[in-house]
């Protein structure tokens, strides 16, 4: 998988390298293999995050990141002296005992979040390169093999205990979603290690390496299943956490020994990517989005190093993050009907997706760490329209209490359009403003039909900013303003304004415009350029489509047969297209052209003309 020869890993960084600096590099004529050897060179060049020489100072993620790429591009007496202090580290240090067990993730003696900057880099270097690699040579050391191995024992006996890995608690969260995938995995890992190293060392919880291993092996399978009969993550397609969730599902198909965890992982895998290479156009995911922060709001590239590397689309990546090095380092790919799906999602005529993704909390949230997923009631409809000039998607969920929702389903919500043409910066995104850094919760509530959204904001007592909703534009799009619309002539067609009490313009960032009255939903209507003979006959017909007001709602007609949207303001929970609620309960999991699961099945139908693959998690 890494070219053997030092000249010809710096002959790939050279092209490439040189079509950062004189233009687009025509990816798609590099092989995956060659596109992987420039990211590892990426990296040992110019590491992300960047790592200090202090051992005590250093970040664990940081250093880990550096020293993986270092053995991957045959450094290996590099990275073996930088994993020395590291180590060492590790082992003279108090932390751990009983921290993650008492699941206080953020715990200052715990600063390091051992399951999540540090367990899957050590697991993924002892077992790609240490004794156990399936090779003649071995890169890692013997002595920093062993270390690692004790290291994860001594992290492990205190912080595993078999009661999490119960089958009962597989709807549980802990923390996060991708906390609680990491912490599941790393103990599997540590598990794993110890049995094959014949560590005896019994846990805190009088368990062994044997028994722990097995109980988290069968629980890992159990959750696999569990998220796909139910709609998939809950973070769907965050921006930044997607890649700390998916690299979990990498280590069991690369390194776990039970055959059906590895087929339920690959399959996994598979469907996560399917359903992205439908909801991505020119390789920028255009799908509703949870937990995407307000920093990404402007360009929030989904996994884009891993598109670049997969399906040689988007920018050159500058950088490899940390979740996406361990997602590189995998001998996982797509099949071949996922890039299928990415032609013709390109070049199939416009198309509708409709998935069921779950959110809602099982009770009601009581504080603490621990919160239970409702898995019997999908709370979250992912709508998106597809066409080769755009994507515009919303995220509907029915007006519930804070409290109903699972604080990482409804925590930066995003409903947006991405324009066709690979710029990430081309898109209109509604969004409640907030300073940099804060979050919202439970922030939106919208409806689309075909190529219509009407959204607005929701406020409430968990949102310490000032009430404000508006629209985000980005750079390079032309507007027109004419009234309370504004006109983007891109890719594609698109028409915002909001439905009463104006606009105007956000004196700090003049890419926002914000309501007078954030009580107002936003009309966002799109077309394709084939469907108007130019500009101005859309701005025609959109001028004159119908805006309803009732005396708690507010309707609009929209285009190409989408029908009346209605949505209630205020407190009202109204969201109905063509006078019938919207229904939250629908017969199907994922239906679109291409993705396709029933309620209560196991199995999911993926088609591309010809093309045909049953993944099926029983």
């Amino acid at each position: 998988m890494i070219g053997d020869s030092l000249l010809f890993r710096n002959v790939v960084f050279l092209l490439i390298f040189l079509g950062i600096v004189l233009g687009p590099a025509r990816a798609e004529y590099l092989s995956t293999d060659a596109r992987l050897n420039f990211l590892i060179r990426q990296q040992v060049v110019s590491p992300f995050p960047p790592v200090s020489d202090n051992p005590a100072e250093a970040s664990p993620i940081g250093v880990l990141n550096l020293a993986l790429a270092e053995f991957a591009n045959g450094d290996w007496a590099v990275g073996n002296q930088r994993l020395v202090p590291f180590l060492q580290n590790l082992l003279q240090k108090g932390f751990y005992k009983g921290r993650t067990a008492r699941h206080h993730i953020s715990d200052p003696a715990d600063v390091d979040q051992f399951h999540f900057q540090t367990a899957q880099f050590l697991y993924r270097i002892h077992r790609s390169f240490g004794k156990r690699n399936g090779r003649n040579n071995t890169p890692l050391s013997e002595v920093n093999d062993e270390k690692i191995v004790l290291v994860l024992s001594n992290w492990a006996r205190s912080e595993c205990r078999l009661s999490d890995a119960a089958l009962g608690v597989v709807s549980q969260i802990w923390g996060s979603e991708n906390h609680t995938a990491l912490r599941n995995s790393s103990c599997l890992a540590a598990a794993e290690a110890m049995v094959s190293s014949g560590l005896r060392s019994l846990y805190d919880d009088g368990s062994d390496a044997e028994s722990q291993l097995n109980s988290w092996t069968a629980f890992a399978k159990a959750w696999i299943k569990e998220k796909v009969k139910s709609g998939g993550l809950v973070e769907y397609f965050s921006p930044t956490y997607s890649p700390y969730s998916l690299m979990n599902i990498h280590l069991y198909f690369d390194f776990s020994d039970d055959p059906e965890l590895k087929r339920l992982s690959r399959q996994f895998l598979d469907l996560w990517w399917a359903l992205w290479a439908q909801e991505q156009v020119d390789g920028i995911h255009g799908g509703s989005k949870t937990r995407s922060y307000a920093q990404r709001i402007a360009d929030g590239m989904l996994l884009p190093s891993t598109v670049w590397l997969y399906f040689g689309m988007g920018p050159v990546p500058r950088g490899l993050a940390p979740g996406e090095a361990a997602m590189a380092a995998s001998s996982y790919r797509p099949p071949p009907v996922v890039m299928a799906i990415v032609r013709a999602s390109s070049n199939h005529d416009q198309f509708n997706i409709n998935n069921r993704t779950p959110g809602r909390m099982a009770g009601t949230y009581r504080g603490g760490a621990i919160s239970t997923l409702d898995i019997q009631r999908n709370a979250v409809i992912r709508r998106a329209r597809v066409t080769g000039d755009f994507i515009l998607s919303t995220g509907m969920v029915p007006m519930l209490q804070n409290d109903r929702w699972l604080g990482v389903s409804s925590q930066n919500r995003w409903s947006g359009i991405v324009f066709a043409g690979g710029d990430r910066l081309a898109r209109i995104v509604p969004s409640a403003i907030l300073p940099r850094g804060e979050k919202s919760y439970n922030a939106q509530f919208g409806v689309q039909n075909e190529a219509t959204q009407l959204i607005r904001g929701l406020f409430h007592e968990r949102q310490r900013s000032p009430r404000k909703f508006g629209v985000f534009f980005g750079n390079p799009l032309r507007r027109l303003e004419q009234g309370d619309w504004i006109f983007v002539d891109a890719a594609g067609y698109a028409a915002v304004r909001p439905a009463f009490g104006g606009w105007r313009p956000d004196p700090e960032d003049p890419r926002w415009m914000i309501l007078n009255d954030p009580r107002s939903p936003v009309v966002l209507q799109a077309a394709r350029k084939v469907d108007f003979a130019n500009l101005s006959t859309f701005i025609f017909a959109v001028t004159a489509m119908p805006i309803e007001f009732a005396e708690r709602t507010v309707s609009v007609t929209g285009l190409g047969g989408a029908g009346k949207l209605t949505l209630g303001i205020d407190r009202d929970s109204t969201i109905e297209i063509d006078g019938k609620p919207v229904n939250f309960e629908p017969p199907f999991v994922l239906k679109s052209p291409f993705v396709n699961q029933a309620i209560g099945s196991s199995k999911v139908t993926v088609k591309v003309d010809d093309q045909l693959l049953i993944l099926d998690f029983d």
